[in-house]
């Protein structure tokens, strides 16, 4: 009796053992070690790299405020130094100011009169006399005169060869019904009109002084120019 009981009891310490181990190698197949997972081993976990890593995090912050240290001492040269301007610039302001409230004031220059303005065109100088007329016409100049102006700045740009715009200064002539200049514009408009190469337009113009102004020396010129367009 003793001799059963005692193999019994071996026998149920064994099986426990058996099932114990059973036990252990089906919880390692669900839960390995920590140090067995990618990335995660002990060099990495526990070893100095982690101090490393700290240590260069520090590096990294420490260049970082050099560098903000850096930009705000040149933000604070640049503001000195507009300051610095501001006050050179209010200086000279000034100096300007006073030199101009100081200095022999220069007189008016005196209107251009219309002989200067033919004296202008007569030496050639039409951009200057074109200035000097159109200068007169638009002060207010006598009527009688104004036509005189009008029609010499359409000579001048003739003269200048820009056709198209003595073409349309000349035509400015014809709104002065009344003026004893109408024969010599109507002449320069032919001239316009041939050297462009529009000879229908210049003959009508030609045309027009020979009928309207059969007396005067333009009359004469028209029917040369006839002549040579037929």
């Amino acid at each position: 009796m003793l001799l059963l009981l005692t193999v019994v009891m071996v026998l149920g310490t064994s099986g426990c053992q058996r099932t114990r181990e059973e036990n252990e190698g089906a919880d390692g197949q669900f839960f390995e070690p920590l140090t067995s997972l990618p990335g995660t081993s002990p060099s990495l976990l526990f070893s100095a790299d982690h101090r490393e890593s700290d240590s260069l995090s520090l590096l990294f912050i420490d260049s970082l405020q050099t560098r903000i240290d850096e930009q705000d001492h040149l933000i604070w040269a640049l503001r000195k130094e507009i300051s610095r301007l501001r006050d050179s610039s209010a200086i000279s302001s000034t100096a300007i100011t006073d030199s101009l409230a100081t200095a022999p004031s220069i007189p008016a220059r005196a209107p251009i009169t219309y002989e200067q303005a033919r004296v202008q065109f007569a030496e050639k100088n039409y951009r200057g006399a074109i200035r000097s007329f159109r200068g007169l016409i638009n002060s207010g100049i006598d009527r009688t005169l104004a036509d005189d102006c009008q029609l010499l700045i359409g000579r001048s740009f003739f003269h200048l060869q820009q056709y198209n715009q003595a073409l349309s200064e000349t035509e400015g002539v014809l709104e002065y019904h009344d003026s004893d200049k109408l024969g010599e514009a109507q002449f320069l408009l032919g001239q316009c009109h041939e050297v462009t190469g529009n000879s229908r337009k210049a003959r009508e113009m030609y045309e027009t002084v020979v009928q309207e102004y059969p007396g005067s020396e333009f009359a004469a010129q028209s029917r040369q120019r006839l002549i040579l367009l037929k």
